[in-house]
């Protein structure tokens, strides 16, 4: 809808006479005619968008250039407008990239099939143990914490609901000769592989015979028990009928039944 409404000549006027208002002569106060809402909110406009263009600090204050301001020439020309509605700005399309939380495990690592692997009958076939070193496997215990004795370095408690599943062996050094045992260096990974199901990562501890992260002398004769340690829902360590481990290395991963 569009109002015509002449005011050129008004809008001139009006100006003068204000102008005049101005300088103090109380003898026009009289002459000042009453204007009507539309005319008044014309003036407004006229007089706002001007000061605007022409105000050097304005575009400071709004983000805008002065250069930029576009005074509403239908006022000038004495029309009013209906303006059209601002069109709403088109959003920048987004990108949905779903970042994988780096401390949530893959399930294929924590459950795997044993199928098509290569099975060996110790972990000496996999890692090379100093000459004169023996390891071999003597059992698994269920606990709900490990080791016993007091004053150890550390003591591994499981979780509530859980039982923890160790998988020992006893190394022995059968040379003349003080052996370093890495194990650490290699890199290797454990699994247990329970009832001849699935196989589960073994936990990583500070436990000192952790068999994955064992690196110390073995003198003469001397022997150590080192662990594999998993953990399990209770019920799931009712009535074992196997136990196994998989060994992976960079390139291969064995699997050993006892």
């Amino acid at each position: 809808m569009i109002k015509n409404i002449t005011i050129k000549k008004s809008v001139i006027g009006y100006a003068v006479i204000g102008c005049i208002a101005l300088t103090g002569c109380s003898q026009f106060d009289s002459q000042i005619p009453n204007l009507t809402n539309e005319e008044e909110a014309l003036v407004v406009e006229y007089a706002t968008e001007t000061l605007l263009k022409y105000d050097s600090h304005a575009g400071d204050k709004i983000g805008r250039k002065p250069e930029n301001f576009v005074i509403n020439k239908s006022v000038i020309e004495g029309t009013v407008e209906d303006l059209d509605p601002v069109p709403e700005p088109t959003p920048e399309p987004s990108l949905d990239i779903t970042i994988p939380d780096e401390n949530i495990e893959n399930p294929s690592d924590v459950l795997d099939n044993t199928e098509d692997e290569n099975s060996v009958s110790s972990v000496s076939d996999v890692i090379e143990f100093p000459s004169g070193v023996s390891i071999t496997y003597s059992g698994y215990e269920v606990t709900d914490h490990y080791p016993d004795s007091v004053g150890d370095y550390f003591v591994l408690t499981a979780s509530p609901g859980k039982e923890l599943l160790l998988v020992k062996f006893n190394v022995v050094n059968n040379g003349s000769d003080t052996a370093l045992l890495d194990v650490a260096s290699t890199g290797v990974k454990f699994k247990i592989i329970l009832n001849d199901g699935m196989a589960r990562n073994a936990l990583t501890t500070m436990l000192l015979n952790d068999l994955a992260f064992y690196k110390e002398s073995i003198g003469p004769g001397e022997s150590k028990e080192l662990v594999v340690v998993g953990e399990y829902v209770s019920s799931e360590l009712q009535g074992i009928s196997s136990v196994g481990l998989r060994i992976k290395t960079k390139d291969n991963m064995y699997d050993i039944k006892f």
